[in-house]
């Protein structure tokens, strides 16, 4: 609608410029002449494209059957990554191993090594805690062991992790030797990758991973075993990056900001109501998670920023089933609404600049999955909910206001020889619309000095349309625009010009349905009659 301003406005910027227009009278060489020139200044015919496309991408202007237009805004709602979903932390464990009495005196006197067995475990940090793992496929990660001896004896062993599966599903097994002087660490460090963690849940949420091992002592032959501190044994599990988790997940919420989708159409409205007859919103949700959701649209609302005009609406939830196998194909879901099961026309009615939504999603809405269909995560897994709404261009418009301002700069020194101006427009309509335009020259304090017309004039005058709403007949109208050259010498104190238009469908008092389609155009024609006056 901005091109129409602009259009219009070649009328005012004529008259202000003349640019295109001038005419030399210093060479004329009667004494007093008044001539009259006609010049004609603007052929232009705008079409749907060419207004649409002033506030919109043109990817953003489809056709829809019948050739009806409408505007279409895509985007991302809202979507959430493995990461904001589950998070396995870093894991540390540090243990002393004692010997009593009993073992220290069979030590100093035995010729053959003696095991020892023990058990630790080593806690999981999970984020969120409220969640029960089975199991953990590795696909990057490290394991760092850590052993000092604390007594000057022979200490050899092997160290289980049972929870800690390879690729031939054999625990995980760290061989140590005892070769550090007292005091000094024996570090191993192994590479996880491919590894399968079996971690046991103990209540409530508390998961860890058991580490057998069993140590062989051997007596030093100087007999100095002394019950109390051992061997001392760190373990890392450090830098985990998961292939895929499976388990039960709980109820998690997963909250996001509020989104906004801007609709360019309306930057410009200061007011009236612009009444579509239809309002389509389909959100697009692709789901490669292994568990249910609820979408819930907690609150969805338009906000006209120049009228202050704020419309709240609340829609259904969004509910998700889930990818239904680990590494097969994503879960798709399409969810439309429009006034047959959500009144979205009311959004659009106060003309809004942005519509947003406030948006939670929650896993397992229904409770725990049984043991047999648990949930799952991979390193693949993603999220999307798109938005794609659809305003097709058929309702009316009610004293629908648009304007605009712009900066100018004006001097007349160079036509003292004109004396007055007049304009001819010409219009052929092919919209159902009628258009009142008005151009108001501001000073520098925004104070108005003149104005294009007197009144605000429908110098455009609706298309005819039948009972469908359908163009069947372009309307012609002709205006004539007069300024003297006094009211131009006033307007050289413009720094601004405000431009209104005020769009209003064909018997919108009764509202009635129009429909705007590829083929309407507009067709502009201006011209202009100089009248001089020159005493020579």
């Amino acid at each position: 609608m901005k091109s129409f301003l602009k259009t219009l406005f070649t009328v005012s910027l004529c008259v202000l410029s003349l640019s295109g227009c001038k005419k030399d009278f210093e060479d004329l060489a009667s004494e007093q002449w008044k001539p009259i020139l006609a010049i004609p200044l603007v052929n232009s015919l705008l079409t749907v494209d060419d207004i649409l496309n002033e506030f919109n991408h043109p990817e953003e202007v489809i056709i829809l059957p019948g050739d009806l237009v409408a505007l279409n805004y895509k985007g991302e709602l809202f979507s959430f990554q493995p990461s904001e979903v589950l998070v396995i932390g870093d894991s540390y464990i540090n243990e002393t191993l004692t010997i009593d009495n009993t073992l220290a005196n069979e030590l100093d006197n035995s010729s053959a090594p003696l095991e020892l067995p023990f058990l630790l475990e080593l806690p999981m940090e999970l984020d969120p805690i409220e969640i029960s793992i089975s199991e953990v496929k590795i696909a990057n990660g490290s394991l760092e062991s850590v052993l000092t001896r604390l007594q000057d004896e022979f200490i050899s062993g092997e160290l289980s992790i049972n929870e800690l599966l390879d690729q031939n599903e054999d625990p995980l097994s760290i061989s140590f030797n005892g070769d550090e002087p007292i005091g000094q660490e024996e570090i191993q460090s192994i590479d996880l990758a491919g590894y399968t963690l079996l971690p046991f849940l103990a209540p409530p949420f508390e998961h860890k991973i058991s580490l057998s091992g069993t140590l062989s002592l051997s007596n030093n032959s100087m007999n100095t075993a002394t019950s109390g501190e051992l061997l001392e044994i760190s373990l890392a599990l450090s830098d985990l990056v998961f292939e895929h988790i499976i388990g039960d997940f709980g109820n998690i919420k997963i909250s996001q900001d509020t989104d906004t989708i801007e609709l360019n159409l309306f930057d410009n409205i200061q007011g009236g109501l612009f009444s579509l007859d239809e309002v389509i919103l389909n959100l697009n949700v692709i789901n490669s998670f292994g568990m249910p959701f609820v979408i819930e649209l907690d609150e969805v609302e338009s906000i006209n920023q120049n009228t202050g005009v704020v419309t709240q609406l609340f829609l259904s939830d969004l509910e998700l089933e889930g990818q239904e196998i680990l590494g097969g194909p994503a879960e798709e879901v399409l969810f439309t609404f429009n006034d047959q099961n959500a009144n979205l026309t009311s959004l659009i009615d106060p003309a809004p600049i942005d519509v947003i939504f406030d948006i939670n999603a929650f896993t397992n809405p229904d409770g725990p999955p049984p043991p047999e269909d648990l949930n799952f995560i991979s390193d693949q897994s993603a999220f999307h909910v798109d938005i794609d709404l659809i305003l097709p261009l058929e309702g009316y418009a009610l004293d629908f206001l648009l304007t605009d301002t712009i900066d100018m700069d004006l001097s007349f020194d160079q036509y003292e020889e004109i004396d007055s101006l007049e304009f001819k427009l010409f219009t052929e309509n092919g919209f159902p619309m009628e258009i009142e335009f008005q151009a108001i020259f501001l000073d520098g304090t925004l104070t108005p000095l003149d104005s294009l017309f007197m009144i605000s004039t429908p110098i455009i005058a609706a298309a005819e349309i039948d009972i469908n709403g359908n163009v069947i007949q372009a309307m012609n109208e002709t205006t004539y625009i007069s300024f003297d050259n006094e009211r131009a010498d006033a307007l050289e104190q413009a720094d601004h010009i405000l431009l209104r238009a005020i769009f209003n469908t064909t018997s919108s008092n009764e509202p009635e349905v129009v429909r705007i389609t590829d083929a309407q155009d507009l067709s502009v024609q201006i011209g202009v009659k100089i009248f001089g006056e020159l005493e020579l």
